[in-house]
């Protein structure tokens, strides 16, 4: 009875954390966001079902398949979501049974095809040209020189111009707090993102020499001249660069940046940085294309197309193309890499690799000791186990790669061995922890099976004592999944236990792995043997 009332609190405490933790809402109040720029069907479909497991149906003809959807969207409904996903292309949706199901549609192919028929009006002769006299014009170069002023009239015939009806709808903008994403375009950084200088410079020069900002050999005017060569002693600030800056502790740009930056302090563009910076304590950037390197840290206020690399701390309100960093990287958006100690970021389009990688959604894999997903792939299970009696685990991830905490535990008849006189088996307590990872993938096209591959090494123990010798198991388990309602799922399939012990036989009595034995060999004090098992239970979380 003991033993059914301790397993009957570990029901009970494990489904109250579970239910806190999956907090699955409905498919149909599910948020979803994306970015897609003449990718084909399959591309988009396969996407979404990786970063929201969407189930989608359909007959994969060459007309449906070949469909190029270029469409944006921040965080919405996938009601609304769909409605701008699919807008003026000829594919027809439905959700059956939490199922998108998709056809091609010869109708709205039609409809398509003549709404995109544009009236063209007849050319009207060229309006001749009229001058007036030539005035001087400043260049930013300081020159002046004479340009002619064009002026052309032009005629428009507004019985010739016709409303055209626009094919696809522009997708609703969505702040970027709310939207949790950056409407990126052609480019998963940023490449859309209209990038203008903040500062227009007024003049150019070859090269300055800086002491502190305002005193320089530009005559107080170095805030607002681009310079070519510039050179901080210890400090500057300048309007603009093309070429190179160097500077012992601070370098300063209020408009755009060409080139490189490097200082023994600090750089700060307020504007574009296009090309590097090197700072020895960090680097700061409105947006950019390039790399930044610094000693500490590197920020970039908007969008960095291209890397971070720092020491300590990396930064991106938008979106970065790469962050390598010994401690943390943050990017507010999206993000394709991120290497670091604890690496945070709303959309990861390709992998992370860190201690403890934290994302929204993630497109290829997160590598780390602890990943967690928000829209990932989170369950918490109970388990019959053929290493313990019983076993609870916990999985954090995506559905490509997640990680398993597994605690294994129950009573088994076991011999003391330091009481060789007593042959009377007793109750012991067997228990171990184990840690592994594994991915998941659903069964042909159903939504409701799954399998689950995984791998997951265990250190067995007896009584409250660590046994301190060798005693793993590596387990090697695939298991089928069926979903049994919302957030509950049920889940069987064999286990190939490995287990390698310094143990003796006698100290192994009752605290074997179960099942059936497939052999057994002994190298040196090591034993190895391999047991073929069993594992079922249920699961809760998302599927």
């Amino acid at each position: 009875m003991s033993s059914v009332r301790a397993l009957a609190v570990w029901l009970l405490l494990f489904t109250n954390i579970a239910t806190s933790l999956a907090k699955n809402t409905p498919k149909d109040e599910a948020y979803i966001s994306f970015s897609y720029e003449q990718e084909l069907l399959a591309e988009v479909i396969d996407d979404l079902q990786n970063r929201y497991d969407l189930a989608f149906s359909y007959s994969p003809t060459k007309k449906l398949m070949e469909q190029l959807i270029t469409a944006r969207s921040g965080l919405v409904v996938i009601s609304e979501a769909l409605d701008i996903l699919f807008a003026g292309t000829p594919i027809e949706y439905r959700v059956i049974n939490g199922r998108i199901a998709m056809r091609y549609s010869s109708r709205l192919a039609e409809e398509i095809l003549l709404t995109s028929i544009e009236a063209v009006p007849e050319k009207e002769p060229e309006p001749e040209k009229a001058r007036r006299p030539s005035r001087k014009v400043n260049t930013i170069f300081g020159r002046k020189r004479d340009e002619p002023e064009e002026i052309a009239t032009v005629v428009v015939d507004t019985q010739l111009v016709k409303p055209v009806r626009t094919v696809v709808p522009a997708a609703p903008e969505i702040p970027r707090e709310e939207a949790g994403e950056i409407p990126w375009q052609s480019s998963p950084v940023g490449a859309g993102e209209k990038q203008v200088s903040t500062v227009k410079a007024k003049t150019r020069r070859l090269a300055r020499v800086s002491i502190l900002p305002g005193l320089s050999s530009s005559s107080g005017k170095s805030s607002n001249t681009v310079h070519s060569i510039s050179f901080n002693l210890p400090a500057g600030l300048s309007g603009g660069l093309v070429g190179a800056e160097l500077g012992i502790l601070f370098n300063g740009i209020t408009g755009d940046m060409e080139g490189a930056q490097i200082s023994g302090g600090l750089n700060v563009v307020n504007g574009q940085m296009t090309g590097v910076q090197v700072g020895l304590f960090g680097n700061g950037a409105g947006i950019g294309t390039g790399i930044q390197v610094g000693g500490i840290f590197n920020y970039c206020h908007r969008t960095l197309e291209g890397t971070q690399i720092s020491s300590l701390l990396n930064v991106g309100l938008n979106g970065v193309n790469s962050q390598i960093s010994a401690g943390l990287n943050i990017v507010q958006g999206t993000v394709n890499r991120q290497i670091g100690l604890v690496n945070r970021a709303v959309d990861v389009r390709k992998g992370q690799i860190g201690l403890v990688n934290v994302a929204d959604t993630v497109a290829g894999r997160s590598f780390g000791l602890v990943n967690f997903v928000r829209k990932g792939y989170n369950n918490l299970e109970t388990a019959r186990s053929s290493v313990t009696p019983y076993a609870s685990t916990l999985k954090l991830g995506s559905h490509r790669l997640y990680n398993v905490f597994e605690l294994g535990w129950g009573r088994r008849d076991l011999l003391i061995a330091d009481e060789p006189e007593n042959e009377d088996p007793r109750k012991t307590l067997t228990w171990s922890f184990g840690y592994g990872f594994g991915w998941t993938n659903r069964l042909g096209n159903s939504t409701g099976w799954r399998t689950n591959t995984e791998f997951v090494v265990a250190h067995l123990n007896r009584g409250a004592n660590w046994i301190d010798r060798l005693n793993l198991v590596g387990s090697i388990r695939y298991t089928f999944d069926i979903r049994g309602g919302k957030v509950n799922h049920y889940f069987f399939g064999p286990v190939l236990n490995l287990h390698f012990t310094q143990l003796s036989e006698r100290e192994l009595d009752g605290l074997f792995v179960s099942g059936w034995k497939l052999w057994s060999q002994q190298y040196d004090t090591v034993k190895f043997r391999g047991v073929l098992g069993i594992r079922f239970g249920f699961r809760i979380g998302r599927h």
